[in-house]
């Protein structure tokens, strides 16, 4: 099964790294606990630094571009989960993924566990990267500066049109 290299590669990376590097030759550069997220062309993964692992978050779902945290994109959105883009083009979707996901390029909600919470389609025609973007709105001038606010946005990248779209995230009572 195609999908199953993902897996498979990430186990050879866990063990040929375990077995070629001591720790004397890691600098503990890396807080202990950090989580490194990495989009992949046919899976997510969570490597962890402190132990040299590597564990598949998500597969199956087309080419993904960009991991980006969900909480900061909008409070609203769960704590742990991420904003992955998810390029549709030359990509071999599960079954699963082709009955949940809309046509075309789309936007994943993955749950800190690996789960598939939502997704939503993406105007472009061939994805390349999603990105997070933060601003902080600043009154005055220094030393007496004030932080008024924090704004975040998506954005997504289509190397077929050259665009960049911005997406912004409404949460409301739906029917």
């Amino acid at each position: 099964k195609s999908l199953g290299k993902a897996a498979s590669s990430a186990r050879s990376l866990q063990s040929d790294a375990s077995s070629s590097v001591t720790d004397a030759q890691i600098p503990q550069i890396f807080p202990p606990g950090l989580r490194l997220i990495v989009a992949a062309h046919r899976a997510l993964f969570a490597l962890s630094p402190e132990s040299r692992s590597v564990t598949v978050l998500h597969e199956g779902h087309g080419h993904y571009y960009g991991a980006v945290s969900a909480r900061a994109a909008h409070a609203s959105l769960p704590c742990g989960a991420l904003l992955v883009g998810s390029q549709s083009t030359n990509a071999q979707r599960s079954a699963e993924a082709r009955q949940r996901l809309p046509p075309g390029d789309a936007l994943l909600l993955i749950e800190r566990e690996g789960t598939l919470a939502s997704a939503w389609r993406l105007p472009s025609r061939y994805l390349h990267d999603t990105v997070l973007h933060m601003e902080t709105d600043i009154q005055g001038t220094s030393p007496n500066q004030n932080v008024r606010g924090v704004r975040a946005a998506i954005h997504s990248v289509d190397t077929a049109s050259g665009f960049v779209f911005k997406h912004t995230f409404s949460v409301g009572a739906s029917g």
